[in-house]
C-alpha cells in the first residue's frame, strides 16, 4: 500500500526535473523568429529564406514523425507559412535538446529536399490562385509583372516534381517487379533442389 504512493511521488519528481516533450502549441511558439531556408531544389535564390514573424503565418503545422537522435528529440514537420501573395510550404527537421535542464529548445532546422504528392498538389493550387489573380484582378504593371515571374517559376517547379515524381514510381515498379522476381526465383530453385531444413 506503500509502495504506490512513492512510485507516483517519484514520477512526479522526474516531471518536475525533466520537462515535457515540446508539442504542437509549444513547436509552434518556438518557431517565431526563426528562419527556414530554401531547399537546394528551390526555385529561388541561394541565400532566401523565410523568418517567421508571428504564428498567425503557420498556416498549417503537422508533426509528421518524432524520434531521438543521442540526447535530441527530433521532429519532422509538414509547414506551411502564409504570405501576402502567395504560401510557402516546406519539409523540414526540427532538433530540440535540454538546455542545462532548463526546457527543451530548438537547436538546429534542416530543410529537406523530398518529393511528395503535397509538394505537388501545393504547388497546383498556388499556380491556380495567381493565374486566377492574373485574370480577375486589375494588378498595376509591377504586380503582374511580379506575379507573372513567380507563376513561371513555380510552374517550372511544379513540372520538375511531377516529372520526378512519375520517375520515381517508374522506378519503384521496376524495383518492386526485380524483387518478385527474385522471389520467384529462389522458390523454383528450392523447389528443384530441395533444400535439407
Amino acid at each position: 500500500a506503500t509502495i504506490v504512493p512513492l512510485v507516483s511521488r517519484m514520477n512526479n519528481l522526474i516531471l518536475e526535473i525533466i520537462p515535457p516533450r515540446p508539442d504542437l502549441e509549444k513547436l509552434k511558439k518556438d518557431l517565431v523568429g526563426r528562419k527556414i531556408a530554401e531547399g537546394a531544389n528551390g526555385y529561388r535564390k541561394k541565400d532566401w529564406y523565410w523568418e517567421i514573424k508571428s504564428t498567425t503565418e503557420l498556416k498549417n503545422v503537422d508533426i509528421k514523425n518524432t524520434s531521438n537522435n543521442g540526447e535530441d528529440y527530433v521532429l519532422d514537420v509538414y509547414l506551411i507559412l502564409q504570405g501576402e501573395n502567395t504560401d510557402y510550404n516546406a519539409n523540414v527537421k526540427i532538433y530540440y535538446v535540454l538546455r542545462q535542464y532548463d526546457d527543451w529548445t530548438i537547436d538546429m532546422i534542416e530543410t529537406q529536399h523530398k518529393y511528395h504528392d503535397v509538394d505537388i498538389e501545393f504547388a497546383r493550387t498556388v499556380l491556380n490562385k495567381i493565374k486566377h489573380r492574373l485574370e480577375t484582378e486589375d494588378l498595376n504593371p509591377e504586380e503582374s509583372f511580379q506575379l507573372t515571374r513567380t507563376y513561371n517559376a513555380i510552374m517550372e517547379k511544379y513540372m520538375q516534381y511531377v516529372n520526378d515524381s512519375i520517375n520515381q514510381n517508374a522506378i519503384m515498379e521496376r524495383y518492386m517487379q526485380y524483387v518478385n522476381d527474385s522471389i520467384n526465383q529462389n522458390a523454383i530453385i528450392n523447389k528443384k533442389h530441395k533444400v535439407p531444413q
